[in-house]
């Protein structure tokens, strides 16, 4: 298992909140059930029925109300400086922070039968781990200042306590065996200054322990991240990624078909810039981007496909895309025609497959480990593989990593590997046979379409899916691209199968251009739906069949031109960060839940050892 899949796979650990109407409700229920749970032990002691009252007042006002008004009061301070803690976050956060004071003052109020002392220490440290896990909470996930972030924290247990006494004094002015956490407010602040500074410590000791590796703090990272996944809020998160990137120069590759019009009709574009990391951050739009813009730009469908490379080649800000599209549209105009195509050879080295076509006067390559999982070829195995099939007698060559096929484990394909090996064994196979296939006339078809019920939590990008259609001399070959990161198992197989039936296709290739707009769309495991999986593949493999004959009705003689683009000065990931950024989060994430038990159980320790003093 990669680092990239161990760090993203943390992000299947988040979760999506429920409406606020249902936050509301269930907060009271909540509210009433820890009055319930903290007081009864005073009914069993003194059979006195006024306990009843009491606890639906505090299980309404003092808790609930405490929740409701703290969020309100914070929502109003932080108005317009954050999207981030919005009303609904605020009441969950206000929800947990019950559940955990409850959790650390109802238990023992419960267990102790109404022993005052008990209860009223058990609240004081349950109110100090609430602030705690308040300020830490706040703090970590929003961009507001440390006073503010402080004052949030404070609102609500600082109103609890109020609205308890107020319950207590005012509300029930007799005798009432429920003990007053009044005489101890000395203590209660002297105990929430020790949480506060170990909760200081814990922050900075998360904050350095990706800082001195990357140069950007680690909580710095998180609140981008949640700016994003919460209120997609790409500038914070694309702002950090600019700053520890690095500048390449990368190779995409323009193959245009024109027909006897003189009109291009179809544009296959293969970027070898990795369309992640996730969302709308940096190139993870790339595909649909290039496809919907040159497709304004020239009127031609335009599919792209998924070059070689990782996640160190992710560009850093999307800012960059429009730079990309200017590039590939102003070599377009200098593409040199040229008559005809081979038909498809391919071979098989251990679990590898690579296919070979010439198109013009380029020689695609695509590899494909299908049925069994891989994740992406670096760029340094397709550049290799491509500089020796070109050195066997390809005019020019590029690589297609097909990206069809991925499983629970998965690792990338790097120079030296045993994969890799077997990769260019089967290229340099397919390619021999390739050398004995005439060019001969080709004529194309291509259909793309999106109306189908697969949103992106389920894998399928915006650019939807894509079939080239190829006629070589009496034999038909097609392509299928999905918008997609990777497909489930067998789905591949399925397709080709299905089409070499149905429609008589000699060969064809299943891809994905490997869009990275699909993942952490949802907290799904491993961060991302493969395209297939949890939905009926008979419907996708369906759409397939009627979308590659919708191609062949608009089939038509072309000529294939196309060009290697060299795309200087882009502000990639860049390897040695992505190695160092993946590895930080993996520790980071272990350091924060070490540094909470090394921090605070000493810390609560020291706390009950000086309440102590007070009894």
């Amino acid at each position: 298992m990669s680092r990239i899949e161990r760090a993203v796979r943390i992000y299947s650990k988040l979760f999506a909140l429920p409406s606020t109407k249902i936050l509301l409700i269930v907060s009271l229920l909540l509210s009433l059930f820890m009055a319930f749970l903290s007081n009864i032990s005073f009914y069993l002691r003194t059979l006195d029925l006024i306990i009843f009252p009491y606890i639906i007042c505090e299980g309404v006002v003092g808790i609930w109300g405490s929740l409701i008004v703290s969020a309100i009061l914070s929502l109003m301070m932080i108005k317009g400086k954050t999207k981030v803690l919005n009303f609904r976050r605020l009441i969950a956060l206000n929800t947990f922070s019950v559940i955990l004071l409850y959790a650390v003052y109802g238990l023992p109020a419960l267990v102790s039968i109404g022993n005052y002392e008990v209860v009223v220490f058990s609240l004081i440290i349950g109110i100090a781990i609430m602030t705690s896990f308040r300020i830490i909470a706040c703090y970590s996930i929003s961009q507001v200042s440390v006073l503010e972030v402080i004052t949030i924290s404070t609102i609500q247990p600082f109103l609890l306590i109020l609205l308890r006494e107020v319950i207590l004094n005012f509300l029930f002015p007799r005798e009432i065996p429920i003990p007053s956490v009044k005489q101890y407010v000395i203590p209660l602040i002297l105990i929430l200054l020790i949480f506060l500074f170990s909760t200081s410590i814990y922050l900075k000791t998360v904050n350095s322990s990706i800082k001195s590796s990357l140069g950007v703090g680690g909580l710095d990272l998180f609140k981008a991240f949640i700016a994003e996944w919460t209120e997609q809020e790409d500038t914070p998160l694309e702002t950090l990624l600019t700053r520890i990137g690095e500048e390449r120069t990368l190779p995409v590759a323009v193959i245009c078909f024109k027909n006897i019009k003189g009109h291009i009709k179809a544009i296959l574009v293969i970027p070898t810039i990795h369309p992640g990391p996730f969302k709308t951050i940096g190139s993870s739009l790339l595909p649909h981007f290039l496809a919907k813009e040159l497709k304004q730009k020239t009127g031609a469908e335009v599919i792209v496909l998924h070059g070689p490379c990782d996640h160190s080649l992710n560009l850093t800000s999307k800012n960059q895309l429009q730079y990309v599209l200017n590039e590939i549209i102003r070599n377009i105009n200098n593409i040199s025609y040229v008559d005809g195509a081979t038909s498809i050879t391919y071979a098989k080295e251990g679990a590898m497959t690579v296919k070979t076509q010439t198109l013009g006067d380029l020689t695609l390559i695509i590899a494909t480990r299908s049925p069994l999982p891989m994740d992406d070829i670096s760029l340094g195995v397709g550049l290799l593989t491509t500089k020796i099939i070109e050195k066997e007698g390809s005019k020019k060559a590029f690589f297609v990593d097909a990206h069809n096929c991925i499983g629970e484990t998965f690792e990338d394909v790097l120079i030296g590997s045993e994969t890799a090996k077997e990769l260019i064994l089967a290229a340099q196979k397919s390619f021999k046979q390739l050398l004995n296939m005439p060019i001969r006339p080709l004529k194309i078809g291509v259909a793309k379409g999106r109306d189908i019920n697969i949103p992106l939590e389920k894998g399928l990008g915006s650019d939807g899916i894509s079939v080239l259609l190829m006629e070589i001399g009496s034999e038909y070959y097609a392509y299928v691209v999905f918008d997609s990161n990777n497909l489930d198992f067998g789905l591949r197989e399925q397709i080709i199968d299905r089409l070499r039936k149905e429609l008589g296709i000699k060969d064809a290739e299943v891809m994905t251009t490997d869009t990275h707009e699909v993942n952490a769309v949802s907290p799904s495991k491993g961060g991302y739906v493969p395209l297939g999986r949890g939905i009926n593949h008979e419907e996708l493999i369906s759409y397939v069949v009627d979308l590659t004959k919708q191609a062949e009705k608009n089939m038509e003689p072309v000529k294939v031109g196309s060009k290697i683009v060299e795309i200087p000065k882009l502000k990639v990931m860049g390897e040695q960060q992505v190695s160092i950024l993946t590895s930080a989060v993996l520790i980071g994430y272990s350091i924060a839940k070490n540094t909470a038990i090394a921090t605070f159980i000493p810390t609560l320790v020291a706390s009950i050892l000086f309440l102590l003093l007070f009894i």
